[in-house]
């Protein structure tokens, strides 16, 4: 779960990081007499500081949501039902199966042939 945890708070953030590149970009071209203005350091911190802020907190949310869903659930319940199913596939496969006449055989031909 904490490499559950990890990965998603990266790939959250990322997608915000990104944005806030996008913006300094767009300020840098086309405002560039006025981008220390705008672009403060104050403002560079927040436009990095919040999105990992926000993707730790939907990160631990998420993660909590799925530890609380796997202990109602109970883990023994589901690699029961998946055994279950993958028995049930078996048998289904199983029902398909059958055997060809072998190839030397006179009789087995002959038996073909009038069906």
């Amino acid at each position: 779960m904490v490499g559950l945890s990890f990965f998603l708070m990266f790939i959250i953030s990322e997608f915000f990081i990104l944005s806030a590149m996008a913006y300094d970009r767009y300020v840098a071209i086309c405002n560039p007499l006025l981008y220390n203005v705008i672009m403060s350091q104050r403002l560079c911190h927040v436009l990095v500081g919040m999105p990992y802020l926000y993707s730790i907190f939907q990160a631990l949310l998420f993660t909590k949501k799925k530890e609380e869903w796997m202990g109602a659930h109970g883990r023994e319940k589901l690699v029961v039902k998946d055994f279950e199913e993958r028995k049930e596939r078996k048998l289904s496969s199983d029902q398909w199966h059958f055997s060809l006449p072998r190839q030397g055989s006179r009789s087995t031909q002959q038996e073909l042939l009038t069906g």
